[in-house]
């Protein structure tokens, strides 16, 4: 069951579960949500019974710039343990974009809409680059799409933190926020850059809480919607015919 929550009716049952959903990863998940929650417009839960299994999180604002003059920031993406492995990392995601799209579009009218994020994960970032198609820029050996720089430094300035990029790469932020990982996960995301050996060369100290600004989608038509949809009821169809069929 798919659940759609305004940020402001979040209830305390709902965010003690995540609380508990962000524990694995974060030195303290008190602090996280109270730096993440006023930065959130609504939730979507994917929900087994009252238990939350995923959640996705976004807001949407306006932006300087000519291209895209809608942003959709993606903020908060979790799957519970007892979830994990069932494919809810893709699918809470292309449900965000779908109900953020037609959110935004009946806040603003327009259709060009710039989503985006902030992610210090190389698993997450190279899952994205690897397995999203709607994925523009960067990519984990410190090169990027030069014609999204305008992008990003518009969307640096919205969050306020031009004094933290460093000149070779606009898409990279410095000691961005202050809320930590745990000693584990720096240490499971470290061994996971170690594996891609010279695929990876971004400067990103994870200990040191930088972040890598990601522009996960760029839409400018209906067209981009429809192909975002359908490739959610594929996606979806096919998790039904392995469950049917018991196949990977």
């Amino acid at each position: 069951m798919i659940k759609v929550v305004p940020a402001k009716e979040l209830s305390l049952k709902q965010k003690t579960q995540l609380l508990k959903m962000l524990e694995p990863s974060w030195e303290s998940p008190e602090q996280v949500l109270e730096v993440w929650h006023p930065d959130i417009d609504t939730y979507l839960f994917i929900m087994n019974g009252k238990k939350i299994e995923a959640v996705g999180s976004w807001k949407i604002h306006k932006v300087e710039n000519k291209k895209f003059p809608i942003g959709i920031k993606m903020v908060l993406f979790a799957v519970s343990k007892e979830a994990q492995g069932k494919g809810y990392g893709t699918k809470i995601t292309l449900l965000s974009f779908l109900h953020s799209f037609k959110e935004a579009r009946k806040k603003y009218g327009s259709h060009k809409m710039l989503y985006w994020g902030l992610s210090a994960n190389p698993i997450v970032i190279n899952s994205y680059l690897k397995h999203f198609p709607f994925y523009i820029t960067p990519r984990l050996d410190n090169s990027y799409n030069k014609d999204y720089e305008s992008v990003a430094t518009s969307i640096v300035k919205y969050i306020g933190k031009e004094h933290l990029v460093p000149p070779q790469n606009p898409f990279l932020i410095k000691k961005c926020v202050q809320h930590n990982f745990t000693k584990k996960e720096v240490d499971i995301q470290n061994s996971y850059i170690k594996k891609l050996g010279e695929n990876f060369r971004l400067d990103l100290d994870i200990a040191n809480n930088d972040r890598v600004l990601l522009i996960l989608g760029a839409f400018k038509s209906k067209i981009d919607y429809l192909k975002l949809y359908l490739l959610y009821q594929y996606l979806n169809i096919r998790t039904q015919l392995k469950k049917l069929f018991k196949f990977k």
